[in-house]
């Protein structure tokens, strides 16, 4: 039946699209798949290169005969004349290895010469190219399969070609949407996503997430959103290769900017060689086939071929790799460009990308075909047209069935993709009734041991869009608690509404045994515009609260930054414009000292005089809180009526302001607290990027100020590197003030250009970070001001990439001789967002 159903899908296909198709496998002598062949129509630009498995698929205009060339480095390049006189033509051929004589010196320095003569004509007409229109609109076709398959242990065969194969049953996903893409020179692109189908495994039991979001301390909403690395390519900008910029910033496939080979500084980091001049058969350009070859292999380089055109010195195609060791997650990285003159302009009009990710014991082949069409140049200009909404899906996008997208596909699938397709919308209706979401259901909802002891026991109903958690064993015994040993439980209600609204319920209880006392907290919040995060929230109980909730590790726990705290307090959060965050806060607040406490020995040794619990007198305060934060021109995209943050490349403005209300609700307390706060991020290209921050703040009113309120300022680790953006790394103590006081933070990541460059040490893949801060207080007299740098090592375990780095910190200050000291810190990545924390 399924191969019936294959079958019939080709059928229709087929007839419904003109192009015919080539298709095969290469092979070496031993029979072994040869991935990254190129195959290509002879004496033109036009090919694709095999995958992973030696398999290649080219699309074809007509009947008729063609030269095909296979060319791969390291074996023999061959031309076959093949006949094409049906839809699907299949050809499988065997490449002989080949040694390649060398050219006498004087030959090859001509041929370098030439190569040199064109990039430097290309580097000339570069901006001609840049200026070619205002803007353009055209129509984007994009399919991007993935296919995880298990890897044998099979060696390295050469340095030349890897033989890793994928064997075994393969596990599929398929993407692919078509959008309405505009773009403004020089980088400005926006696009409208018509219509989208993701065919992820739905046999797996695998549903996408939709966007999560909550605040934290924090007043912009921290977003958690389900993304795989591994699908690279969901806006134009992820896959912008245009080589006539200088730098090429594609943060999901290199952290690093790619250097342009025919950028200003190309000579600095690429050697170019002439490969071959022939004459395109139906245009009669001159084509140039250049060598691209990168200097350094550990940096952010291509290797490849250009094909450029004489005298109009423009690209036609272009087949370039990535140096691996730039890429954080994948092995390889093929791309695949073809140029097209449409109304006096060379614009891209076919891309693809070949690449592949090690993921443990399994292989992942990977391919993404882009096709734009329909190109319209110097076109009116609305308002709405190029503003901070960089990408939106329309509302019917997800809903187009099967006869739409066979109207609208503009390129000729494998059997393999048309097989996944149709066997994943057979099963979509019923894994979205309510009777199979209910079998996932009690299947998740069965407790066991495991759920009670350490994960927690959860309960959720896929089809109402409700759960239930409940924390487990391992977090209610609290060995380590305020006054000794405490048993505690708590959990969280969350249920989210069509419209996208949600609730959220979460409660936490704990008893200590020594001073027999019970303490509680509670909290709701309702989400009722979550495409501008707003947000209203009520929170209340008796509890043990931190003075500080950012300090050294030692100083968060001890006693000493603890005070009993029964309040209630309610808060509103809204994005008020776009990028331009608000909140207001209002809560009551009982503040005891618990210095009446009986405090375990343990507690003692550990924290030693940080133990000792703040003595104050008894007070009740009632604040206002009102925080506002700007990011500039902040970018986003609006998906299925929510809005996902993209970020800004202009630095972000936040004011904090905070009022102790004097009599409301019996408040004792009276002052004034205002702070300024200025951020940003600096990609300075092949010489790293640089993150800082300015904070200045003070009391305006100090009429009747308690310890606690006072601005702290947080006190270093002994060992542990800490966020250098937020924290001074070796400040001995955790130092207060109710004056002004001054704060600025500084790191910059070389991202490889110093370590890179150095052979052998270059191998390791080091990189070197550096940074420095400083700390005015006015009413002690304080002044602190400190340089650290350090090596970092970045590690990918499935696909979560993080890094660590070894630190040496010096500083001086008032009170203090210079030192030293070394400390050890780790950092992780967003891939959504694709930033690190510092």
């Amino acid at each position: 039946m399924k191969l019936f159903f294959t079958l019939l899908i080709l059928i229709i296909s087929n007839s419904l699209l003109s192009q015919y198709v080539l298709k095969g496998n290469v092979t070496d002598d031993q029979n072994m798949p040869i991935p990254g062949v190129r195959v290509f129509i002879d004496q033109t630009t036009y090919g694709v290169i095999t995958d992973l498995k030696g398999g290649y698929f080219i699309e074809l205009s007509s009947k008729k005969n063609y030269p095909i060339a296979f060319k791969m480095l390291g074996m023999k390049d061959t031309v076959i004349p093949i006949d094409i006189h049906q839809k699907i033509t299949t050809f499988d051929i065997q490449m002989l290895t080949y040694s390649e004589r060398l050219e006498t010196v004087e030959v090859s320095s001509k041929k370098i010469d030439v190569a040199k003569q064109v990039i430097k004509a290309m580097q000339d007409n570069r901006n001609n190219m840049a200026n070619q229109y205002e803007n353009y609109t055209c129509n984007t076709y994009l399919k991007t399969s993935l296919e995880k398959s298990i890897k044998p242990n099979i060696a390295e065969r050469s340095k030349e070609i890897d033989s890793i194969i994928a064997i075994g049953p393969a596990k599929m996903n398929f993407i692919e949407s078509f959008s309405i893409t505009k773009f403004k020179t020089p980088n400005t692109y926006k696009e409208e996503i018509v219509a989208q189908h993701d065919y992820a495994d739905k046999s797996s039991n695998n549903f996408s997430a939709s966007i999560n979001f909550n605040f934290g301390t924090s007043i912009v909403p921290i977003q958690y959103i389900a993304t795989n690395p591994y699908i690279f390519f969901e806006k134009i900008q992820d896959g912008d290769f245009n080589l006539y910029q200088n730098m090429l910033n594609l943060p999901k496939i290199s952290e690093h900017p790619i250097v342009s080979p025919i950028g200003f500084n190309a000579f600095l980091n690429y050697n170019f060689d002439l490969a071959n001049i022939f004459y395109e058969q139906e245009t009669g350009h001159k084509i140039y086939e250049i060598k691209v070859i990168p200097k350094f292999k550990q940096a952010a380089l291509f290797e490849g071929t250009l094909f450029i055109i004489d005298k109009l010195w423009v690209i036609q195609s272009f087949e370039l790799n990535i140096n691996s060791a730039a890429m954080p997650f994948f092995k390889d990285f093929t791309v695949l460009q073809d140029y097209q003159m449409i109304d006096s302009a060379w614009v891209p009009i076919r891309r693809e990308y070949v690449y592949a990710i090690q993921d443990g014991k399994y292989i992942i082949s990977a391919n993404t075909r882009v096709n734009h069409s329909n190109y319209t140049f110097n076109n009116a200009e609305k308002k709405k047209d190029f503003d901070n909404e960089i990408l939106v899906y329309q509302s019917e996008a997800f809903t187009k069935d099967s006869a739409y997208w066979d109207g609208i596909r503009p390129i000729q699938l494998k059997a393999t993709e048309l097989s996944f397709i149709h066997e994943q919308d057979s099963i979509e209706k019923h894994i979205k009734s309510e009777a199979y979401l209910d079998s996932l259901d009690k299947a998740f909802n069965k407790i066991t041991f495991w759920d009670v002891t350490l994960n927690g026991v959860a309960f959720r109903d896929r089809f109402k869009e409700e759960s239930i958690y409940i924390k487990p064993l391992f977090s209610s015994i609290r060995v380590f608690g305020v006054g000794g040993f405490r048993l505690g439980t708590g959990g969280i209600y969350t249920k989210k509404f069509k419209n996208a609204q949600k609730i959220k319920v979460d409660a936490d209880l704990d008893y200590g045994f020594n001073n027999k006392d019970l303490k509680w907290k509670m909290g709701l919040e309702y989400t009722f515009l979550p495409k501008r995060f707003g947000l209203i929230e009520l929170r209340g109980g008796d509890s043990y609260d931190l003075i500080t909730d950012y300090n050294s590790v030692l100083g968060t726990f001890s006693r000493g930054n603890y005070v009993r705290k029964q309040f209630i307090e309610i808060g509103h959060r809204i994005e008020i414009v776009n990028g331009l965050y608000g909140k207001i806060n209002l809560s009551y607040s009982d503040r005891q000292g618990i210095d009446n406490l009986i405090l375990s020995e343990w507690s003692a040794l550990l924290f030693g005089e940080l133990n000792q619990p703040a003595t104050f007198d008894r007070y009740i305060i009632s604040l206002v809180e009102f925080q506002f934060l700007y990011r500039f021109k902040q970018k986003y995209i609006i998906k299925k009526n929510e809005k996902q943050l993209i970020g800004t490349k202009y630095p972000e403005l936040e004011l904090t302001y905070r009022k102790g209300i004097p009599k409301l609700f019996n408040s004792e307390v009276n002052f004034d607290f205002i702070e300024l706060k200025a951020s940003d991020e600096i990609n300075l290209g092949n010489y790293g990027d640089s993150k800082w921050s300015v904070l200045a703040g003070t009391f305006v009113n100090e009429v009747d100020l308690r310890f606690m309120e006072h601005k702290f300022f947080r006190g270093s680790d002994r060992f542990f590197f800490s966020n250098p953006l937020r924290s001074h790394q070796l400040l001995d103590s955790t130092f207060n003030t109710s004056k002004p006081y001054f704060q600025t933070f500084y790191v910059h990541h070389f991202n490889g250009f110093i370590m890179n460059k150095i052979p052998l040490i270059n191998k390791l893949k080091l990189e070197l970070t550096a940074g420095a801060s400083a700390l005015i207080i006015q009413d002690i007299a304080y002044s602190h001001a400190e340089l650290f740098a350090g090596l970092e090592k970045k590690f990918r375990i499935k696909k979560q990439y993080f890094k660590v780095g070894v630190f040496m910190a010096t500083r001086a200050n008032s009170s203090e001789a210079i030192t030293y000291q070394f400390k050890i810190g780790m950092d992780f990545f967003n891939s959504f967002t694709n930033t690190w924390t510092y």
